[in-house]
Order: structure tokens, then sequence, then C-alpha cells
């Protein structure tokens, strides 16, 4: 941040705070994380670019969620698809957005969704960003980043489970591991922790115990 400042680039300063903000939302402070994002926005006029923009709405409906603000998330969640919606080309824009693409929004917008508490429409977010079909390029690539891919897998098979879809839910879990690398090899995340507490109420049924023996050796590390 002092280099951004220093040098005068906004474009460092932006993508500096909304990487900043994960961390905040993710370590309990949504609040501090919409502060930060709220001065990464006040530099979106300087910067130009939808696609930065867009993001950063989408980093806001994150911290508005964790925060428990449904009314928030989903005014931010809606500037998140209005604004890429004028999106120019992948090519054309900054460097340090190009792994942000309508797939990754929706990924982020259903994991929002599911902090709320509104599995369904985290459902559907998730099942857009595999079928994005706004340019070539749009959809989720889960293939070019396996382990954020294992994640949103995990949130998928939360809002099935919580649907009721059990077979859904632990067909997904199994998805999400393999895309870890595995139990052995996997390196962790919180996420998978929280979706075996959560299946583990369903311990009861067949498939779901087999998930659980199965991942029984899993060390998740917090992130």
């Amino acid at each position: 941040m002092r280099a951004a400042a220093s040098a005068d680039d906004p474009v460092v300063g932006a993508n500096t705070l909304a990487f900043w903000a994960i961390q905040q939302y993710s370590t309990g402070n949504p609040r501090g994380a919409i502060d930060l994002i709220e001065a990464a926005l006040t530099q979106a006029p300087r910067i130009g670019s939808a696609r930065m923009t867009a993001m950063l709405h989408a980093r806001a409906c994150r911290a508005h969620a964790r925060a428990g603000d449904t009314r928030s998330a989903d005014r931010a969640a809606n500037a998140a698809l209005d604004t890429y919606a004028h999106a120019g080309p992948m090519d054309t824009d900054l460097a340090c957005v190009y792994w942000f693409n309508l797939g990754e929004t929706h990924q982020l917008l259903g994991s929002s969704a599911l902090n709320l508490g509104n599995p369904r429409q985290a459902l559907k977010h998730f099942r857009d960003a595999s079928t994005a079909h706004h340019s070539e390029g749009e959809a989720y690539d889960g293939d070019a980043f396996p382990r954020g891919h294992s994640i949103y897998l995990a949130r998928l098979a939360e809002a099935h489970l919580a649907l009721g879809d059990i077979d859904a839910a632990v067909d997904t879990a199994h998805t999400a591991v393999a895309r870890m690398g595995g139990v052995t090899s996997a390196r962790g995340t919180s996420t998978l922790d929280d979706l075996r507490q959560k299946l583990g109420r369903r311990r009861a049924v067949p498939a779901v115990a087999n998930f659980l023996n199965y991942t029984a050796d899993y060390k998740g590390l917090s992130r």
C-alpha cells in the first residue's frame, strides 16, 4: 500500500485492498473488510476497468454476507453483475484481474448466498458459474484453478445438503476431495472441515458414513 501510494498507482492499491479484505472477512472481521473494499471502490473511476470494479463489488458482497447483511449483499451482487456486463475483453484488461470472469463472479455470489442461508440461490449461482456464456472464456475454469474449484465444490455440496439432496451432496463432496488431490495429499482448507461437520449430522445415512470414514484422516488447515 505504501508503494502504491508513493507511485500513485490506484490499480496496485485497489487490488491490495481487495486481497486484504479477504483476509479480514475470513478471520472474523467483515466490517473491516467492507471498509477496505469501499476504499478500493473510490479508486474505480481512476482505474476505468469494469472487470476490476465488478470484482470489488463481488468482494463487497462476500463481506456483507459474512456480516449477515442480506440487503447490502444483494445490492453488491447486483452491482457486480451489472458492472461486469460492461467488462472488455480479458486480453485488453488489467493483468491483475486475469482470473476474474463471469463464472468466478457467480462462484463468489453463490458463496455469499450460502453464508446468508439461501442455498437455493447459492445453487443457482454455482450452476451459472459453469454455464456462463456471455462470451468465450466466461465459464468458471476449474481445471485452471483446481484448489479454488475444490473449495467451491465443497460449498456446492453444502448447498445440496441444505436442500436435502444428500446423494448430490456426497457425490459433490467426493469430487471436491479428488480436486484437492485426495485425502492424504490435499492442501487442506477449513471449507472441507465445515462440510464434514455438517455431514456429520447425517452420519446415519450409509453414503455419508462412508464419506466421513474416507476423510477421517483429513487434516484441514484454516484458511
